[in-house]
């Protein structure tokens, strides 16, 4: 039956201070980037380290340069302590360096080209020796020094001229994220990369700290004790442990409001002297009357809305707060169901569903694999073909439920999915919601259907003229 289905994942990611973080080993990752090159499919992958996390909360531009990446690994040792003391995932590290020397094994094989960019010059023929002594067969299509300011159309033409597919950026952060970002439009190449300082490694200019000091995560304390210049750049440290801190203190927390209110005109008010905590994995029924503030309170959740006084967290962050960059972010982990469905009227079941994953930049061969299975967890998996109109109203709600499921939110928001639907169908989307929620996936159902909330029994909040008048762990209407 139904909620014995498999509901299929995307490739996993973690939000890390609203960054969403590749999870998985460094195998993972080279299957993931070499699904996506067979494909065509462009990619920028980001080479994630604390300073990078604290620059960009700083730099709103440097925030955007790094939302625009497909993929953001955690090369620091900061960012993986951080999530393991913060219980949210045990996450790989995964260093720039080995990623591309994984890549270029990757391409050797695979007979693609690649192009180098940065260093001064000797240190980059000295790493392009090194590269091909360990791999003779890899074809290397270009490459140029990393001091070309005031001639970057030069470079640009060159790597355009050069056809490679792959670009290995090594000119230092936030540059070298500025540079693939801002000409990504313009290059052929269908994975970028920055890589930092490793040509230095490869060149046999600087020496990688030893695998013991690798494995105690202690490589930056290395690297500083190596080189002097980086002393000042340590001043980001105490900025990170602050943050982590301040994510610790919130806890499990998934959404919580407090002291919200929320004015639409001054004779109605929608919100008054909201205190509500969601934790994760609980399922929420919101009940009360037509106009009492349910919806107001879902949009809240996912910033469609912004109260007048009071905060809302949602992932431990203040969305009251949150820059307009951050809420892209935000909205990539939460589903939203609405009752009048909203479906893409000219498009099939199966492209409705595939849309939210090609708003994402999901590569063809994952739509293919995770549109039919999330449509066989709700029951649609004879009806992917078939138009919005040539469904029953159950089945247009089934539909709106594998569409919010695709992406794999932490998140699921539900505004009257039943409303419109018999009681028998009603039972049913419930039921697959239920099980959604026993997955891990946070669940806040708004409601005025009095059968539904009382057959389920769970914990059940009613609001009423904006007013939050109950909260029961086992509550019925």
């Amino acid at each position: 039956g139904l909620p014995g289905a498999k509901i299929p994942m995307l490739a996993e990611k973690l939000d890390v201070f609203g960054l969403p973080l590749f999870v998985g080993s460094k195998q993972r990752f080279l299957i993931t980037v070499g699904d996506r090159l067979a494909e065509g499919a462009a990619t920028h992958v980001v080479t994630l380290n604390s300073e990078m996390v604290v620059n960009a909360r700083r730099d709103p531009a440097f925030w955007n340069a790094l939302g625009k990446a497909e993929l953001i690994v955690q090369d620091g040792t900061g960012v993986v302590m951080a999530a393991r003391f913060l219980k949210w995932k045990r996450l790989y590290r995964l260093p720039g360096i080995e990623l591309a020397e994984g890549i270029f094994k990757s391409a050797e094989r695979a007979g693609r080209s690649v192009y180098l960019l940065g260093a001064h010059e000797n240190v980059l023929e000295a790493a392009k020796a090194w590269l091909f002594a360990k791999h003779p067969k890899l074809r290397v299509a270009g490459s140029h020094h990393g001091y070309f300011q005031g001639k970057e159309e030069e470079v640009i033409k060159d790597i355009i001229s050069s056809s490679a597919e792959i670009l290995l950026v090594g000119t230092g952060s936030p540059g070298q994220e500025y540079f693939i970002t801002r000409t990504r439009h313009r290059l052929p190449c269908k994975l970028m990369m920055g890589i930092g300082g490793s040509f230095d490694v490869w060149a046999g200019s600087r020496r990688r700290a030893s695998k013991l000091v690798q494995r105690m995560g202690l490589e930056w304390l290395h690297r500083s004790l190596v080189d002097f210049r980086r002393w000042p750049r340590l001043s980001f440290i105490p900025c990170f442990i602050w943050m982590v801190i301040a994510a610790k203190m919130t806890g499990r927390s998934m959404i919580k409001f407090v002291d919200v209110a929320l004015n639409y005109s001054k004779s109605a008010p929608a919100l008054r002297g909201i205190n509500l905590h969601i934790q994760k994995q609980e399922f929420v029924f919101l009940v009360g009357g037509t106009g009492g503030g349910k919806s107001s309170l879902l949009k809240c959740v996912y910033r469609e809305i912004v109260p007048q006084s009071g905060r809302v967290f949602v992932f431990r962050r203040d969305v009251t707060q949150m820059p307009a960059r951050e809420i892209p972010f935000l909205r990539r982990r939460i589903g939203v169901i609405f009752q009048d469905f909203l479906l893409l009227p000219r498009k099939s079941v199966y492209e409705n569903v595939a849309y939210a994953l090609e708003a994402r930049g999901a590569p063809l061969k994952i739509i293919r694999q995770l549109v039919p299975e999330v449509l066989e967890s709700v029951g649609l998996s004879r009806k992917m073909k078939s138009l919005p109109e040539e469904l029953s109203g159950g089945e247009q709600q089934r539909a709106c439920i594998a569409r919010s499921l695709v992406n794999k939110p932490d998140i699921l928001l539900a505004d009257e999915p039943t409303g419109n639907l018999d009681p028998e169908t009603s039972v049913g989307i419930i039921d697959i919601l239920k099980h959604v929620n026993t997955r891990g996936t946070t669940l806040v159902v708004a409601t005025h259907d009095e059968n539904i909330v009382n057959q389920f029994r769970t914990r059940t909040v009613r609001v009423e003229h904006g007013r939050l008048i109950s909260d029961k762990d086992k509550g019925g209407y």
